[in-house]
C-alpha cells in the first residue's frame, strides 16, 4: 500500500511545526487525512501528496478513528471515505494558531478565512 515518502513525512512535520494540530502536544505521528484502509489517498487513487497528511499526537491520532472522529472531520484533520473533494480543497484548523489553513500538495500552507474554511468543510461532509 502506498505511503508517504520520508521527504514528505519530514515536510509535513515541518509544516505543522512538529506539534499536534488538535492539542499542540508532542511527540507527533502522521495522520492520514483519508483512512489508510482506503490507501490514505486522494480521490481516484491519486498519489499521496503533502495535503493528505497532518501532524497529530498519538493520543489524538488514535482518537481520530474513535471518540474524536466527528471533531476531526469538522476541523479537516480527517476526510470522509469516498469524499470526491481533493484534500487540498479541505482546510484544516490549527488550534495553536487559532487559524484555518489550506494545505498544498507541495507541503506549504496558506491562511484561509474562517467562513470560507467552514463552508469548504461543510461541502466535504455533505
Amino acid at each position: 500500500m502506498p505511503d508517504f515518502t520520508l521527504a514528505q513525512r519530514l515536510r509535513i512535520l515541518e509544516r505543522d511545526r512538529s506539534r499536534c494540530l488538535r492539542c499542540g502536544g508532542r511527540p507527533v505521528t502522521l495522520q492520514h487525512r483519508r483512512a489508510k484502509g482506503m490507501g490514505g489517498l486522494g480521490p481516484r487513487g491519486a498519489k499521496l501528496t503533502h495535503a493528505d497528511g497532518c501532524a497529530l499526537c498519538l493520543f489524538c491520532n488514535q482518537g481520530a478513528e474513535a471518540e474524536f472522529q466527528e471533531q476531526c472531520l469538522q476541523l479537516g484533520w480527517k476526510v470522509r471515505r469516498n469524499c470526491p473533494i481533493d484534500a487540498t480543497e479541505i482546510p484544516v484548523y490549527d488550534f495553536l494558531s487559532g487559524s484555518w489553513w489550506s494545505l498544498t500538495a507541495d507541503g506549504d500552507r496558506t491562511w484561509v478565512e474562517s467562513d470560507i474554511a467552514r463552508a469548504a468543510v461543510r461541502l466535504a461532509l455533505a
